[in-house]
């Protein structure tokens, strides 16, 4: 009999997942968040992440799968 190997890996993680995507932003506004928070991305992301819950995108609740483009 052969040994089947353990694969070894980072394991699920405790966060739900982010996808990754490219927005393009008027200098101001990048300025302005540069300017105003230590973590710009985090603040913008929290902004956008707000705004999609009060419109009712997935009703507050993260898809397990992702959102399909």
């Amino acid at each position: 009999m052969t040994e089947q190997k353990v694969r070894r890996g980072r394991g699920p993680g405790k966060k739900p997942r982010q996808g990754i995507t490219s927005v393009r932003l008027p200098v101001y506004v990048l300025g302005y968040y540069r300017q105003n928070f230590d973590n710009s991305t985090a603040k913008m992301r929290e902004v956008l992440v707000n705004y999609a819950e009060e419109n009712g995108a997935n009703n507050g609740k993260e898809n397990k799968e992702g959102v399909e483009p």
